[in-house]
C-alpha cells in the first residue's frame, strides 16, 4: 500500500535522526491522508473493497460523459440508496473527481454537503434561501444531500418546511443544472419512498 509506504517513510527517517523510540503524530497521518487524496479517482474506487456493481456503474457513467462530453443541457443528478457505511459518501467524492477531470463540473475538490438541518429552516420564509445558499456554495461541485428522505416528511404539518426545501432544490436542479452535480442519499426504502 503506498499510503503506508509513505507513512513508514515518515517515521521511520525521524527515528533515524532521534535514534529513540516515536510516538506517531497527526503529522505523519497528514503525510498518509495527502498519498491517499493524491491518487487517481479510479485508482481510489478500485481500492474501495466490494461494490463491484457500483464500481461497473461508475465507470459507465464516466465512459458515458466521455462519449457526450460536456453538452448544453446534460443533467446528472442521482440518487444513492443504502444502509449506513456502504460507501455512498466515498463514492460520491470520487465521482465529484471523475466529473471535474472530465470538464463537467469545474471544480472536482468542491463537495458540499447538507442535510435536512441545513435546508430546512424552522421559520416561515427561511427555507428557500437556505437552500440557495446552500445550492450556491456547491456550484462548480456536488451537493450530497445526507438523509435526504428526512427532507420531506409528509406528515402534513404545517409547520414542516421539507415540501418547500424540495420544491426550491428542484427549481435549483433545473435551473442550474449543468452548473453542478446533486447527490441525494439515504436508505433504501426511505429514498424510495421520497422519489
Amino acid at each position: 500500500n503506498n499510503m503506508l509506504a509513505k507513512l513508514v517513510k515518515a517515521v521511520s527517517s525521524r527515528l533515524e535522526e532521534e535514534e529513540c523510540s516515536y510516538t506517531l503524530s497527526a503529522a505523519d497521518f497528514a503525510v498518509a491522508e495527502k498519498a491517499r487524496e493524491e491518487r487517481p479517482p479510479f485508482e481510489e474506487l478500485d481500492a474501495l473493497i466490494g461494490l463491484d456493481g457500483v464500481k461497473r456503474t461508475v465507470r459507465e457513467i464516466a465512459a458515458f460523459v466521455e462519449r457526450r462530453g460536456k453538452e448544453a443541457g446534460l443533467c446528472l443528478h442521482m440518487v444513492f440508496r443504502g444502509r449506513p457505511g456502504t460507501g455512498k459518501t466515498t463514492v460520491a467524492r470520487i465521482i465529484g473527481k471523475i466529473f471535474g477531470a472530465a470538464g463537467v463540473i469545474k471544480n472536482a475538490d468542491k463537495f458540499i454537503e447538507a442535510d435536512r438541518a441545513a435546508l430546512v429552516s424552522k421559520y416561515l420564509g427561511g427555507t428557500a434561501p437556505r437552500v440557495r445558499d446552500v445550492v450556491t456554495a456547491a456550484l462548480g461541485g456536488v451537493l450530497f444531500i445526507d438523509e435526504a428522505y428526512s427532507l420531506y416528511r409528509g406528515d402534513g404539518d404545517s409547520r414542516d418546511y421539507g415540501r418547500e426545501a424540495l420544491d426550491t432544490l428542484i427549481a435549483e436542479m433545473e435551473n442550474h443544472r449543468s452548473d453542478f452535480v446533486v447527490i441525494m442519499a439515504g436508505y433504501t426504502e426511505d429514498m424510495d419512498k421520497l422519489m
